[in-house]
């Protein structure tokens, strides 16, 4: 984009002095005119005819799209032309006569420069391809579907849509028309949906298909779909987690269906509109269809009515005195709505979490009757992990599942409730070995980070502010030139032409999140790709890596976190360093430790 933008000054310096009529008579040019009262009436009258002229001549190249959809292929290139006039087009040149009562606008362009409109689609589109394979690689497959099929979007608005290549992580060429609905196809083919458990409730009259999501064999934890439940399709977003996915049945469907029919989401419309000339093609264009993405299969597997049960709570070691009762019990007075009984189970800022996480969207219980928990000895407290549980959101079109995980004092009551990490994250903490740390660090790395990510989904802006640092080094990073060198209690050595990041110091970030909480119904993060490391010496200073799904009710977006942070004190750990960055530099890094000297 500078590039381009560089490209029309030095255009526009030369040609500064031609008339009207003069560039209208060259054959060096296309142009657009337009007339209006107003300023922005007129030149949005002048895109609009140059827009027609472009269209022209490049409309060979759509030909074969078109003819796929039986459409008419110069209503189609005028259509994506438009795409382009929000960002690229508005950089063409442009002369302006002002008449009483009138205002003429004239938008021109070279010829020879026809091509250069084009670049940054091209550049945005491999940036999709680039975030599909890596998204891959993790088994974010939700995430995969959704960054191919906007990057064959793109491809299919842009003039080299017949001949574009892009490379493969491998260094392989491909040839994207022909690889990309390819794959989206293969994505699909490789997921495994099966019904792991069915359970149905007499009394409500509810049935419960509970769902085991594969990938290749590994479980995946990013996949949204939706599914018919007798007479229409739901109207919100379901999302697995950890491979475990969740349908919904009452009344006579719970009943009357033998089938599961599901649509794995990948067009991902209510996100695209991150980048407006994406969301105006999904909108307006003729988009492929896939339908590889609805999923028919019988609704097997062992049905009964659940009984009351106390959860299996099993522990590493054998404990002096049993702390799995109080979690028992508050297990059931979740499932039974009745809390009275088990409100001397907490402690006072154990209560407030609690209450903090049954008012976050509506909660329930996955298979209560069935659950198998764990009991782990971390310093002075006991971690009992994890309680599936559903939640959904009255005014949005998402559910979520998340593992609940409490943790309990020394007498027995609970003083902390958190939402679990993926297994995938976890096991990238835990599989580090002896040198870089105890297994009770690494376990307090995971408690940290569970309470991190809990903290932003139950909006409790009181931790978070505590947990940061009074000089804490805050950045956010956008995609688009070198940022401005840090100033700050540590030098930074990342050199990145990337991206450019915004510092931001602690209070200016807590009045951000403030703001960002008070207007979104909830926020949901979840962290996959995760890489830790140790500063030197005996301090407990790391530095985490991780990839970011965040979703909120106005706003979802995929990014890279990087957070340093202390727990030489487990009571009161410090993030001295958080960074954000929407992608990875141009050598596929993520800011981390060794841009950091102490």
């Amino acid at each position: 984009m500078k590039k381009f933008m560089l490209i029309m000054q030095l255009l526009a310096t030369g040609l500064a002095a031609q008339s009207f009529n003069e560039i209208k008579a060259s054959t060096a040019y296309l142009w657009g005119e337009g007339q209006g009262k107003t300023l922005v009436q007129a030149d949005k009258r002048a895109l609009k005819d140059l827009i027609s002229q472009i269209s022209v001549q490049v409309e060979s190249d759509f030909s074969n799209i078109v003819t796929e959809a039986g459409g008419d292929v110069e209503e189609y290139t005028k259509l994506v032309l438009s795409t382009y006039s929000a960002t690229t087009l508005n950089q063409a040149l442009r002369k302006v006569k002002e008449q009483p009562g009138e205002t003429i606008v004239l938008r021109y362009i070279e010829k020879v420069n026809i091509s250069k409109l084009f670049e940054n689609r091209r550049i945005k589109l491999l940036n999709f391809l680039n975030s599909a394979q890596l998204a891959e690689k993790d088994f974010r497959i939700g995430d995969a579907l959704k960054y191919y099929y906007w990057t064959l979007v793109l491809l299919r608005s842009h003039p080299d849509v017949n001949t574009m290549q892009g490379s493969l992580i491998s260094g392989e060429p491909v040839l994207l028309i022909s690889y990309l609905p390819e794959k989206i196809e293969n994505l699909f083919n490789n997921l495994n949906i099966a019904v792991q458990k069915v359970v149905y409730d007499g009394d409500t009259r509810k049935k419960t298909v509970i769902l085991h999501i594969q990938y290749q064999g590994t479980p995946v934890s990013n996949l949204d779909y939706i599914y018919y439940t007798g007479d229409s399709w739901t109207n919100r977003l379901s999302s697995c987690r950890d491979g475990l996915g969740l349908v919904e049945y009452f009344g006579v469907s719970a009943k009357a269906l033998k089938d599961v029919r599901l649509k794995v989401e990948y067009t991902y419309a209510s996100r695209s509109k991150i980048d407006i000339e994406l969301k105006e093609l999904i909108e307006n264009a003729d988009l492929p269809y896939f339908s590889s993405a609805d999923v028919k299969f019988p609704l097997q597997g062992w049905v009964r009515s659940p009984k009351p049960a106390e959860p299996k709570i099993v522990t590493q070691r054998p404990l002096a005195v049993d702390y799995s009762q109080n979690v028992a019990a508050v297990i059931q007075a979740i499932d039974k709505s009745n809390f009275e009984k088990v409100k001397n189970n907490f402690t006072e800022d154990g209560k407030s979490m609690f209450i903090r996480l049954l008012q976050y969207g509506h909660a329930e219980l996955i298979d209560p009757a069935n659950l198998r928990l764990q009991i782990l000895e971390l310093n002075d407290r006991f971690i009992v992990r994890s309680v599936p549980m559903k939640f959904s959101f009255p005014n949005n079109n998402r559910e979520f599942i998340e593992n609940v995980v409490f943790s309990l004092n020394k007498a027995g009551k609970i003083d902390d409730v958190s939402f679990a990490l993926s297994n995938q994250t976890i096991k990238g903490i835990m599989g580090k070995g002896e040198r870089f740390g105890t297994e009770q660090q690494k376990q307090q790395i995971v408690h940290f980070m569970e309470d991190y990510k809990t903290a932003y989904c139950l909006e409790r802006l009181d931790y978070i502010e505590s947990v940061f640092a009074d000089n804490a080094l805050i950045l956010v990073g956008n995609a688009l030139q070198r940022g401005e060198n840090i100033d700050s209690m540590y030098r930074s050595n990342l050199k990145n032409e990337d991206i450019q990041f915004i510092k931001l110091n602690k209070t200016e970030y807590i009045d951000r999140l403030r703001n960002l909480f008070a207007t979104n119904e909830f926020v949901n993060i979840h962290f996959e790709e995760t890489e830790v490391k140790k500063v030197g010496g005996d301090d407990q200073v790391y530095g985490i890596q991780l990839a970011q799904n965040y979703n909120s009710m106005s706003y979802a977006d995929f990014g890279y976190l990087f957070l340093m942070f202390d727990l030489n004190n487990v009571r009161e750990p410090k993030i001295y360093v958080r960074s954000w960055q929407p992608e990875r530099n141009a050598e596929g890094r993520i800011m981390g430790l060794e841009d950091f000297t102490f």
